[in-house]
């Protein structure tokens, strides 16, 4: 939300401005990669050979469609290459701008990503030259003053960040992550020992073919291809650099075991014993460092190549013909798979190397020979170059270009697109639903979430809409997201930081044998229900079937099609009941959200007395129906209703309960009650009242005030330490 290169989507129509915050990082990584080389001494084209393997690299070409991991992992080398000025330099003007830096990746959402960069430069300082590759040894600051350079770096990051940090932390706190992960759930999507061939084979396995290999089998990212050549180019930075760049690789193996996860011991016990790693899911995020690492020793060997090519090195020499006698027998290996191509194909599906173990087996031979002629021709070019000066002036374009054309097309098309008249579009539960112009939720089954449509026996389409089938969009019809901008509610909530009290219910309620099982959905203000399995239960009455040719609700119910059902005791977001009850113990409000005999409508639960008096059970009568409750205005932030209670009472609203919102009462402040676990409430008297929510979180607030403090400091700060040091260059 407050990531700055956002403000394009205040300035564009929407769909343009989210296209283009997306395409832009890419040149800005290429850009921050391209200066970071350079400030490590590396030429031009060393450093444009570095920034095209980053920018164009698996790791960023995946991010793309995450892009709170792209928005962060694109600062990453400015970040380090401020802090290594930083280092040099022992300014504080490149102390604060490494803040800054720091700043904008935490605001950019890719909380790992920030994570390790920040290891990273708490590395540098105790051990700044790890990134020293130049001939000389560089001057650094001392320890002391390494230290509170970083102390200030450090400041200014937690001033500048504070408007989204403290609302971070208010929610960590409230997530299911306050007291840490499973170590399976920490280290799912970790890198597979397998996975490394997908640096030199796009996608081998498929994982980005269908959404259900994307989601099951998976590494996170779709690809992390790289080609061979920065590794050939690194091949010679390692030569040169020796032992220097022992450190160096030793730090980048760091990195690798990191994204590994569950795959090596070292996470299993920093997820024991360090802060942070067990609240954190996806290590093969961390590759990202991995990934910037290829691309410095690339941009760095390109350099030690160049120069032993003009002095014709020995040395430079061997490793030439090293790689053009691999070179050869890749090209016998192109030969002999074009010659044989129908019989290695048959020999690879015989043995189960096809999809959907794998990717499908003439994409893998295919990729596999582009692989083969790209090794083949960069030791052809670098053979031309150590032999031919004209060659040789022409290299670091040619280089430039082949390792270009290899990246781009290695993922050009791999990613689908639409157009936004269809992406926008309606699916026919939508269409539905849009029917209905009340305030309610929706609730999708477990099982329709992850089930697939199934045509009946014989795979015959006649009860099925032909037109719907060709055109089907099973998320869009599982709402999945699209329910957003058409304000249709689903009680499902965003997933990535997952509110601890409100995941409880939702498992309670999915843990139960069907969604009549209990009274959870009717608390939830759930109208509808959208299922593929067929739902007998008098509680529901289904009133749509999605795709049935014919139109009748019965002639396709017993099939996997999609099924609307309407919900018999659907209760309105905001109600006024007489009844309420005390509940204290967790374990007592679970039994009672358990038993089918609650009734959220005429019971309250309460975790405190709302009046100084004895809990009231549920009323005989059905008194709470005679009370009045109109929706003035909603929006995400207030929520204003007039009411007219019939009697003294709670009332209800289904909306969640969390720290920051407060309650008016015709203009005064009440006590927000919470009710029902999850739920917001207030205590009303019998009589007409105006009641308003209002959302006016304290931690917002607080954080705004700092950043923006923070901020201003550093303009006139800036500005006066410019003005300054001009004075200074005019006296001189």
């Amino acid at each position: 939300m407050l990531y700055p290169l956002n403000v394009l989507l205040l300035i564009l129509p929407f769909d343009l401005a989210f296209n283009w915050t997306v395409i832009i990082h890419f040149p800005l990584a290429g850009i921050f990669t391209f200066i970071l080389l350079r400030e490590l001494g590396a030429s031009v084209a060393g450093s444009v050979l570095a920034a095209v393997t980053f920018m164009l690299s698996g790791y960023l070409f995946s991010a793309h469609n995450v892009i709170s991991t792209l928005f962060t992992v694109t600062w990453a080398p400015f970040a380090i290459f401020l802090f290594l000025r930083t280092l040099k330099s022992g300014s504080a003007v490149y102390s604060c701008l490494s803040g800054l830096t720091l700043a904008m990746m935490f605001l950019g959402g890719g909380i790992e990503a920030f994570f390790a960069t920040l290891c990273l430069l708490i590395f540098l300082t105790f051990f700044p030259s790890v990134f020293d590759f130049g001939n000389g040894a560089t001057v650094y600051a001392g320890l002391k003053k390494r230290l509170l350079l970083w102390a200030v770096m450090t400041a200014v990051f937690l001033l500048l960040g504070a408007v989204q940090l403290l609302p971070f932390l208010e929610l960590a706190r409230q997530s299911t992550r306050a007291g840490g992960l499973s170590f399976f759930e920490a280290t799912t999507w970790s890198f597979n020992v397998k996975d490394f061939v997908q640096f030199f084979i796009p996608d081998p396995y498929g994982y980005g073919f269908t959404n259900d290999r994307y989601w099951a089998n998976q590494s996170w990212l779709k690809t992390v291809y790289t080609g061979s050549i920065p590794f050939m180019l690194g091949v010679f930075f390692f030569r040169k650099n020796g032992k220097k760049a022992l450190p160096f690789a030793l730090l980048t193996l760091v990195f690798l075991s990191l994204a590994m996860g569950r795959n090596n011991l070292l996470y299993h016990a920093l997820y024991a014993w360090a802060p942070f790693f067990g609240k954190i899911r996806y290590p093969v995020k961390f590759l990202f460092m991995v990934f910037l690492f290829i691309s410095i020793s690339a941009g760095m060997g390109f350099d030690a190549l160049k120069k032993g090519l003009d002095a014709g090195e020995p040395s430079a020499k061997r490793i030439i013909t090293v790689l053009l006698a691999l070179a050869t027998i890749a090209a016998a290996a192109f030969g002999l798979l074009n010659f044989f191509d129908a019989e290695v194909k048959r020999f690879l599906i015989g043995r189960g190397i096809d999809y959907p173990q794998y990717n499908h087996v003439r994409i893998n031979v295919f990729n596999a020979k582009r692989a083969l002629v790209f090794f083949m021709v960069f030791p052809a070019l670098l053979y031309l170059s150590y032999n031919s000066k004209k060659v040789r002036a022409c290299f670091p374009l040619a280089a430039a270009a082949i390792l270009t054309i290899d990246l781009f097309f290695a993922h050009a098309g791999y990613y689908a697109s639409m157009s936004s008249k269809e992406y926008h579009g309606n699916g026919l539960v939508m269409d539905f639903l849009e029917k209905d112009r009340g305030l309610y939720r929706v609730f999708t089954t477990p099982k329709t979430k992850n089930e697939s449509i199934t045509l009946p026996e014989g795979g015959g389409a006649a009860p099925f809409d032909e037109k719907w089938l060709k055109g089907l969009n099973l998320d869009k019809e599982r709402l999945a997201g699209y329910n957003l901008e058409h304000r249709i509610f689903n009680i499902d909530g965003v997933e990535v930081m997952k509110r601890g009290d409100y995941s409880n219910v939702l498992t309670l309620m999915n843990s139960r044998k069907g969604p009549d099982s209990t009274n959870i959905p009717a608390m939830l203000n759930v109208k509808y229900v959208v299922s593929l399995p067929k739902i007998e239960s008098g509680d529901f009455e289904l009133k749509k079937v999605i795709g049935c040719a014919a139109d009748v609700l019965d002639c396709t119910e017993d099939l996997k099609t999609m099924k609307v059902y309407e919900y018999r005791n659907f209760l309105p977001r905001f109600f006024v009941t007489d009844g309420w009850s005390v509940v204290k113990k967790p374990d007592e409000l679970v039994a009672t959200l358990l038993d089918k005999k609650f009734s959220p409508g005429r019971l309250a639960i309460l975790e405190e007395e709302p009046w100084k008096v004895v809990s009231r059970g549920a009323p005989e009568s059905t008194q709470e129906r005679k009370s009045e409750v109109d929706v003035l205005r909603y929006r995400n932030n207030s929520i204003e209703l007039g009411v007219k209670a019939a009697h003294q009472g709670i009332l209800v609203a289904s909306e969640s309960y969390y720290p920051g919102w407060r309650v008016y009462v015709d203009g005064r402040e009440q006590k927000l009650l919470k009710a029902d676990y999850v739920l917001r409430a207030v205590a009303l008297e019998a009589g007409a009242h105006t009641v308003k929510f209002v959302y006016d979180p304290l931690s917002f607030k607080v954080g705004a005030f700092v950043s923006a403090a923070t901020l201003l400091t550093l303009l006139i700060s800036g500005i006066y330490h410019a003005r300054t040091r001009r004075g200074q260059e005019g006296r001189a």
